[in-house]
């Protein structure tokens, strides 16, 4: 998705300025030096894609613009779903968390999940991420701890946030594609919260639905304690000795 030639031109003279640092609608007037309502309709139409986002609602607001290589991997239509991250400051670091890791890895999905799909991440909350990949090998903690040189590689926008009170890090889930299918309950709460971002041959939102059907069938649901606490009930009218097949 290419979009159109003005609007490549406005997201050229904001990147050219600001780069990756946030700014405000009135800084960014003087330099696209056209009137409100224009610069409004171009923030939307930039806004709707995510190449330009939301950093932080205060007043006045600011905003960011999204690095080249996102604009073109998002204009590759690659990635999608970015729209539904509703804390848009974790916009570029998830970008780049993607880049790296398909630099490393064949990617069959990726997923987030967890507070910042849920839009109720805190200050210090992680980014949770669910790869697959049948690249991965060893145990799941070694695997953790290889993805470690990952969040080394974006070291450079956990700092960008932190210098902004976001004290955010990267949290993975690494596994298999048939590690997947074989341990469905890990993926219950994906079922409710999760954001795909990246899905080859619709893998992983495949395995979603058939998961959620067979949650529906069971009348299972999910029951908070709290906003950050709660806990499955898989079958509410269970019956000792009855087996409960996910």
């Amino acid at each position: 998705m290419w979009i159109p030639k003005w609007l490549g031109e406005v997201y050229s003279k904001l990147y050219v300025n600001f780069g990756v640092e946030p700014f405000t609608f009135e800084k960014a007037k003087k330099i696209i030096n056209k009137n409100d309502e224009w610069i409004n309709v171009a923030f939307s139409k930039l806004h709707k894609h995510r190449i330009l986002y939301i950093y932080k609602k205060s007043k006045p607001r600011l905003y960011r613009v999204i690095k080249p290589e996102s604009f073109v991997l998002m204009s590759s239509g690659k990635i999608k779903n970015l729209e539904k991250i509703r804390q848009e400051r974790y916009i570029q670091l998830i970008y780049d968390t993607f880049l790296n890791l398909t630099n490393s890895f064949h990617l069959t999905s990726l997923c987030i999940y967890g507070s910042v799909a849920r839009g109720k991440a805190k200050f210090n909350s992680d980014l949770d991420i669910l790869i697959i990949s049948d690249d991965f090998k060893g145990t799941l903690a070694s695997r953790i701890d290889k993805l470690i040189t990952i969040e080394e590689k974006v070291l450079d926008e956990i700092e960008r946030l932190k210098r902004d009170g976001i004290y955010t890090s990267l949290s993975f889930l690494p596994l298999k594609k048939e590690e997947v299918t074989r341990f469905p309950l890990i993926l219950l709460d994906l079922t409710e919260e999760g954001i795909i971002i990246y899905d080859e041959e619709f893998f992983l939102e495949k395995v979603l639905v058939k998961l959620k059907a067979k949650l529906i069938e069971l009348n299972a649901r999910r029951i908070f304690i709290d906003e950050d606490t709660w806990y499955w009930d898989l079958k509410p009218d269970y019956k000792f000795g009855e087996i409960i097949s996910i």
